[in-house]
């Protein structure tokens, strides 16, 4: 199956370069060199997985990712971004990518990562709906619903999710699961997943019998009480 991929990228040859090894790993490539070009990509011809820079002219790569997940909150969103400038990524985590890398990367990095998430969202697939206290987990829709109320998730907000529930009652090792959603542990992936982690706190806060607790030096876990 032919993955359509939307590359906005405002640097001509970092683009054309990366359009160039992405379709040799099999991707179908749609680019814009800005970000107003990149959403009515994004419209026109809907992608399976994003790649957004951050710096562009017109319309930035936040802007852009606020408009996308407007429209669609499940489509695949990564971010790049100055590697100094790690304020850009917990920024782009909070308004709904769901990965990043900083600048200057290498593209066989970057095919991993896309790997990855492809991964998991095709994994997710044959898998069932889950109770979480008095919500409803749907992990193929990337949905949570409670009273009728549903709240879209982005495809790692459902991975992370998903991982909690597997190991619910349990402490949900931090390393382990940086190295199973990004590859490392190194200090901007411990500030991501704490992002990601205090979203769905607030998506949960409504039954006092499910709660997200940290456990210090270890990890997370996700309690369940029986009422």
């Amino acid at each position: 199956m032919t993955i359509n991929l939307l590359l906005v990228e405002d640097e001509p040859t970092l683009s054309s370069l990366l359009k160039e090894f992405l379709e040799i790993e099999g991707y179908k490539v749609y680019t814009a060199l800005n970000g107003e070009d990149g959403f009515k990509l994004f419209k026109s011809s809907p992608p399976d997985i994003c790649i957004f820079d951050v710096m562009m002219p017109r319309l930035d790569g936040f802007s852009l990712l606020e408009k996308v997940r407007q429209e669609n909150t499940k489509v695949p969103i990564i971010i790049l971004t100055a590697k100094s400038l790690k304020q850009d990524i917990i920024k782009g985590l909070k308004l709904g990518a769901d990965d990043y890398l900083t600048k200057p990367f290498h593209f066989e990095e970057l095919n991993l990562r896309l790997k990855n998430i492809l991964k998991r969202t095709t994994n997710t697939q044959s898998q069932n709906i889950y109770m979480i206290g008095k919500y409803t987990f749907n992990i193929n829709s990337q949905t949570l619903e409670f009273g009728g109320e549903i709240q879209d998730l982005t495809a790692m907000e459902t991975n992370i999710l998903n991982l909690l529930y597997t190991f619910k009652n349990q402490t949900l090792e931090r390393k382990e699961t940086l190295q199973n959603l990004w590859g490392g542990d190194d200090f901007l992936n411990f500030r991501s997943i704490d992002v990601f982690i205090s979203k769905l706190r607030k998506y949960l806060n409504k039954d006092s019998s499910v709660k997200i607790v940290s456990i210090r030096g270890k990890g997370y876990k996700l309690i369940i009480e029986k009422v």
